[in-house]
């Protein structure tokens, strides 16, 4: 594969990717390659854009940067599918050094590029390992190498689908720019807004962010209610939405749990609701980064998440936060929708494979309690150790050249 002088100036990499949403994976890349734009030997990058329609937050700032290609409309009009293929071969020359997939779902595509594109092809893998299908797995073969986005995420390619080890490499996630920009901007009159609007007065928060799915485990917090301390003003706000959200509705009005519980359902903007927080949970049953982490840490708010797949990677130890081992079997709740869990998750302890399980609705609540009275003060300590970490650790500079040797590494194999 030519690397001209080892240099990456000459190097082309084509990004195939949904840009449909500004979704995590979609805001990291975009801030990517904003920084590569800015910089005069950067990589020479294309787009392949495989979904419907770019989302406005993207589309002006790549076409005017890069080359853009679409695969599913052409000017607005929806390409055929039977005719793609020979659209896209008569539009792009699969010549790229790099041909970097950020999903395996559209197999015409795929088979497109097993064929057709040149140079090494690039599995990105954020997650998406934990779910694949028997035909999707097969496509895991077409793959030079694999870019995860935890260790967790190569265990799991690894053991799992048997990728050789050699074949996979580690880039975390980062934490989005804006995002520390809007936690700054946060001032204690935004704070005093929220507890009025959601009627908190001045009781103790509790915040869980994210879907509301079966495999966030939120059944377990709401189950954790009932173990908290009777008299105490805690009150548990959930920010989000999915199609789990009846069912939770139901689980607090049967516990009678209806004033202790706000449904403030999705937010543009989430920085708010950190800095209120007095801890921020997250229940995962399967986690293979957790964003919500990073969010949380860089707000200062204190986290009690699950020991499973990659949230050891963030918090690492007691002395940054509380990681609580999922123990509980999902047998153990039959009113849950269990057919859309993973076969398997990450045990950090062993790096093995292990049937998801939820946390302990007792021991959580347990831990809970212990954040907002007895241990007050040190978990704003350990709070503050994880937010100096993930800043170290999860920056957007760190992450994009983390690529560059990357690519660079593989482009030289």
């Amino acid at each position: 594969m030519a690397n001209k002088g080892n240099s990456l100036n000459f190097m082309k990499i084509l990004h195939c990717v949904h840009l449909e949403i500004p979704a995590g994976k979609e805001n990291r890349l975009y801030h990517l390659l904003k920084a590569e734009a800015e910089r005069d030997d950067g990589l020479e990058h294309e787009i392949l854009h495989t979904g419907d329609k770019i989302h406005e937050k993207f589309r002006t700032f790549l076409q005017e940067n890069y080359n853009v290609y679409e695969y599913k409309t052409f000017k607005g009009i929806r390409i055929p599918k039977f005719i793609r293929p020979y659209f896209l071969q008569r539009r792009i020359t699969l010549s790229h050094d790099v041909n970097l997939f950020y999903e395996i779902q559209d197999m015409q595509l795929m088979n497109l590029f097993a064929h057709s594109a040149k140079g090494g092809k690039v599995f990105y893998d954020g997650g998406h390992s934990w779910f694949l299908n028997p035909e999707e797995s097969i496509w895991l073969n077409k793959f030079n190498f694999f870019f995860s986005n935890t260790n967790a995420s190569k265990v799991m390619l690894n053991k799992r689908w048997h990728v050789p080890e050699e074949r996979i490499r580690v880039i975390y996630n980062s934490y989005l720019p804006e995002y520390v920009e809007k936690i700054n901007r946060v001032d204690t009159k935004d704070i005093k807004n929220l507890r009025e609007k959601y009627k908190l007065g001045s009781a103790k928060v509790v915040l869980y962010v994210g879907r509301f799915i079966t495999l966030k485990g939120i059944h377990s917090l709401i189950e954790a209610l009932d173990y908290l301390p009777e008299g105490e003003d805690i009150r548990l706000v959930l920010v989000g939405d999915g199609k789990m959200g009846k069912q939770l509705g139901k689980m607090i009005q049967k516990k009678k749990k209806e004033n202790q519980v706000v449904f403030a359902g999705m937010q543009i903007d989430t920085a708010p609701f950190y800095r209120m927080a007095d801890v921020t949970v997250v229940p995962s049953a399967r986690e293979p980064f957790g964003n919500v982490n990073l969010e949380a840490a860089l707000a200062g708010s204190p986290i009690i998440a699950s020991r499973i797949d990659g949230i050891p990677e963030i918090i690492p130890d007691d002395g940054f936060g509380y990681l609580l081992k999922p123990t509980i079997e999902p047998s153990r709740y039959p009113y849950l929708e269990t057919s859309s869990m993973p076969d398997y998750v990450v045990d950090p302890d062993t790096q093995e494979l292990t049937r998801p399980k939820f946390l302990d609705p007792e021991e959580l609540a347990g831990t809970i309690s212990l954040v907002l009275e007895k241990e007050k003060g040190k978990a704003k300590e350990k709070a503050a150790r994880l937010k100096e970490r993930v800043k170290r650790e999860f920056s957007t500079e760190k992450r994009g050249e983390r690529f560059r040797e990357l690519v660079a590494e593989i482009t030289r194999s």
